[in-house]
């Protein structure tokens, strides 16, 4: 019995210290990581692309007592769905390319924190709310999708590197306009 409740306490300790890998797939966006080859471990489709980022956003709704509503939002790099071919030219250029659809993913994090602050600040727990969310962030991810694939479209996968670079400068444009709602 005595084992088992060292064996236990040395367990939970540990959990506390060590969080479980089953999060260790997952990179929360920061302003001040920058993605490496070396993330992207999820295995290859050989479907003709080089490299795939695969993203992951999640919202936490929290009521308080008085009726008063919080919502969080985090968003992160996913590595074990993120891909690299190894047969690929993995520049730079492409890389790039990738970490700027991991910007894109925060743009959308920081659209959806603004509007469900907008949207706690005028109301209180009702029994809509939880649909009333839910539709703020699935009008918000569709409209991310959509971001991606038209910047996917318009610089052909980061190949069009004139039209890349201006992409680059309005996700970054569109970060800072945002920046209100980056989490620090």
């Amino acid at each position: 019995m005595k084992r088992k409740l060292i064996y236990f306490l040395l367990t939970l300790t540990l959990s506390q210290i060590f969080p479980l890998a089953g999060n260790a797939q997952l990179i929360p966006w920061r302003s001040d990581y920058l993605l490496t080859w070396a993330d992207f471990m999820g295995p290859c489709p050989h479907n003709g692309y080089a490299a795939e980022t695969r993203w992951d956003y999640r919202y936490n709704t929290h009521y308080a007592a008085d009726g008063t509503i919080t919502v969080t939002v985090t968003c992160s790099f996913d590595k074990q769905k993120s891909w690299k071919d190894p047969k690929a030219n993995l520049t730079a250029q492409l890389l790039l390319h990738e970490q700027l659809h991991f910007y894109v993913v925060e743009i959308f994090a920081r659209k959806m924190r603004k509007e469900f602050n907008i949207y706690c600040a005028s109301h209180k727990r009702s029994p809509n709310t939880g649909n009333d969310i839910n539709q703020i962030y699935q009008k918000l991810k569709t409209e991310s999708d959509k971001y991606q694939s038209d910047y996917d479209i318009a610089t052909n996968h980061g190949m069009k590197i004139d039209i890349q670079e201006e992409w680059r400068k309005k996700i970054i444009a569109d970060l800072r306009e945002l920046s209100a709602f980056e989490v620090k």
